[in-house]
């Protein structure tokens, strides 16, 4: 509820102080002076909500077509999803977002190949931090297996292709003697 009612107070302060001394305070001066001040009153209430419709709505409806980026890092992968890629076409915007500052002012940018431009903005600054290791145990795992295994495969190889001058062949039905490199 705190956040309807700041909202309100904010558009209302931004709005009365925009509207102070412009044309259609102007205008409404001038019609006080002919008629009588409800009608002016009622009229300028009911073409200023309408307008101001409008342009809610229009930014409404502009805010639906943002395009938002989930937080990722420069490389344009995200932590919290493994599967989304920043896409290539937008690696300046990207770029750009590295630049920044979380106060800064929003940038346009140019896209590549005529594309088109992206307002960039920063919300907030994520400070690099490793990830838990509740949200990578499985990754690590997985890792950790693929290394040891390796490690073996790369004994049991080396281990098996000793030079045959002079040795007899282990009892293990996988060794195969290599062909010498030395002509």
């Amino acid at each position: 509820m705190a956040e309807l009612w700041a909202a309100f107070w904010l558009s209302f302060g931004v709005i009365f102080v925009a509207e102070l001394g412009d044309k259609s305070q102007l205008m409404a001066l001038a019609f006080a002076t002919r008629y009588r001040a409800w009608p002016v009153i009622a009229a300028i209430t009911v073409a200023t909500t309408v307008v101001h419709l409008g342009s809610v709505a229009i930014g409404a409806c502009a805010a639906t077509l943002l395009c938002t980026a989930t937080a990722s890092s420069a490389a344009g992968v995200a932590r919290s999803d493994a599967a989304y890629r920043f896409p290539a076409e937008l690696q300046p915007a990207l770029k750009a977002g590295f630049e920044m500052g979380a106060g800064d002012d929003p940038e346009v940018v140019t896209l590549p190949n005529d594309a088109g431009y992206a307002l960039v903005d920063v919300e907030n600054v994520v400070e690099a931090a490793p990830a838990p290791l509740a949200q990578i145990r499985d990754r690590v795992r997985e890792d950790w297996i693929n290394r040891k295994a390796s490690d073996r495969a790369k004994a049991a190889a080396t281990e098996r292709t000793l030079p045959t001058s002079g040795m007899s062949p282990p009892a293990s039905p996988m060794w195969y003697p290599l062909p010498s490199i030395r002509s």
